[in-house]
């Protein structure tokens, strides 16, 4: 009774009275475990975050050890960004249950959250100790050790569950990223090669496809790609937007305007139906590519109307704020894009890449470049090898005139492994103003390869540089 009683008094929006009812109500049912838990959970559904919590943890002052009540404070605060309490709660459940594997990476997520790399590991390495069977646990470690970049304890490890789970082809597949994040790229082709042999489906075609666009090998990633696009029933305009990616990149104009020509056919008929951001994102960014402004940017206008009910739904999510602002600042509303990205940095400090694309907006202004460069640096203690981070240092002293200083940043950001044409045109640039004019032509010849959208402007400065050459 006083459950549907207070949930009646939140639907009619009586937020006060329904609190109330519940103290009233907490009074008599203090004993039961199930009413906090309910009542909790209403008040978390209306936004009633500080309600929600005075109940559980009301609750769990009758029951210390109640499994659903502690769950449900961990998923809370987890869910409004306060990793630390949410891994507090969730090393209680372990305490209770020390043999589930999820919380144990739950634990590390939360730690990873907080920057805690070599923590998040020894947790999933406790885990593994305990559960040694977990495969959750044991790639757990894997990923996070490749993205550590310690690529021969990751490669250790793999060979470990592999020779456990010898049928398993996730591992089989995540032996092969491995094998790419080490550019081991001929081994990488022999597993991958295996795994299609054993069953030729779009995931493992795509993933040749995908060894070969690391090697620069666009024609055969594009050949692989449209092998691996044959075998799924529901492909749909992001596979043929990336097909059409791949035959741009390897020169091939005629296949490439027939692959964003099918994507745009495929993302009008879904937009048609339902108009999700996704689609709308994806038509947009396939007419970008095709050098249609006017209908790229009508698409992405009608995504940011999506994006933004998704945000007013799900207020606080730092990473719709950030993509929010990605998408804004297409549409050059800079001053929101902006104000987007601070919340987005605000709600997480930590958020490396909403701080890179808030100064790289400003570098590309010429706006608040010292600030910029700030924001970028903080980026790169967080992700010190990004390369896109590096690009964005390299391109702010570069707008600050320090042509000399921006050189080697920007040529660390190709060695980090850079993939965009507009990184190796930095380059280009700087190489220029250092007049270094054969390794200026050789990086821009490189970004003419991927083929930018301002191919015209790039070929220019070829031209210009050439004539200095006297060519």
């Amino acid at each position: 009774y006083w459950h549907d009683h207070i949930e009646y008094l939140m639907k009619k929006g009586k937020v006060e009275e329904a609190r109330e009812a519940y103290s009233k109500a907490a009074k008599y049912l203090g004993y039961k475990t199930g009413f906090f838990v309910r009542v909790g959970g209403l008040f978390e559904r209306h936004g009633e975050t500080e309600a929600a919590v005075l109940a559980f943890e009301e609750g769990l002052k009758a029951k210390p050890h109640n499994v659903d009540l502690l769950l449900a404070l961990s998923r809370l605060y987890e869910k409004e960004g306060d990793t630390e309490k949410a891994r507090e709660y969730y090393e209680k459940l372990l305490r209770i249950n020390p043999d589930s594997p999820n919380l144990y990476i739950k634990i590390a997520t939360a730690e990873l959250d907080k920057g805690l790399k070599d923590e998040a590991l020894e947790t999933l390495r406790r885990g593994k100790e305990k559960l040694p069977n977990s495969k959750g646990l044991r790639k757990g470690i894997i990923l996070l050790l490749q993205d550590m970049e310690r690529y021969d304890e990751a490669e250790t490890e793999l060979e470990e569950i592999i020779s456990l789970y010898p049928d398993d082809m996730l591992f089989q597949a995540s032996y092969v990223d491995l094998l790419r994040a080490k550019k081991d790229y001929k081994k990488a082709l022999e597993v991958a090669g295996m795994l299609v042999e054993r069953s030729p489906t779009y995931e493992t075609l795509a993933l040749i496809s995908s060894i070969y666009r690391d090697m620069e090998e666009y024609g055969k990633a594009a050949e692989y790609y449209e092998q691996a696009i044959e075998k799924k029933t529901d492909a749909g305009g992001r596979h043929y937007y990336l097909l059409g990616t791949f035959y741009r990149r390897a020169g091939d104009i005629e296949k490439t305007k027939t692959a964003l020509e099918k994507a745009v056919e495929l993302y009008e008929m879904a937009v048609s139906e339902d108009p999700k951001f996704d689609d709308l994102y994806g038509l947009g960014a396939t007419y970008e590519v095709m050098g249609d402004a006017e209908k790229a940017r009508e698409n992405f206008e009608k995504a940011s109307e999506e994006l933004k009910k998704m945000l007013d739904v799900a207020e606080g999510k730092v990473v719709l704020y950030a993509s929010y602002a990605d998408l804004i600042q297409k549409l050059e509303r800079f001053d929101e894009a902006e104000k987007y990205y601070l919340m987005a940095i605000d709600k997480d400090p930590a958020n490396a890449t909403a701080m890179n694309n808030l100064a790289y907006m400003w570098i590309e202004r010429g706006k608040n470049l010292e600030k910029g460069i700030e924001y970028v640096k903080r980026a790169l203690e967080i992700e010190p090898n990004n390369s896109a981070f590096l690009d964005s240092l390299g391109w702010g002293l570069f707008m600050q005139g320090k042509f000399k200083e921006a050189l080697p940043e920007l040529k660390k950001a190709v060695e980090a492994g850079a993939d965009g044409p507009e990184i190796h045109e930095h380059l280009g640039d700087a190489y220029n103003k250092n007049e270094m004019y054969e390794e200026a032509v050789a990086a821009w010849e490189k970004a003419l390869e991927m083929a930018p959208l301002n191919a015209d402007e790039i070929k220019a400065k070829i031209e210009e540089a050439r004539q200095k050459l006297g060519e």
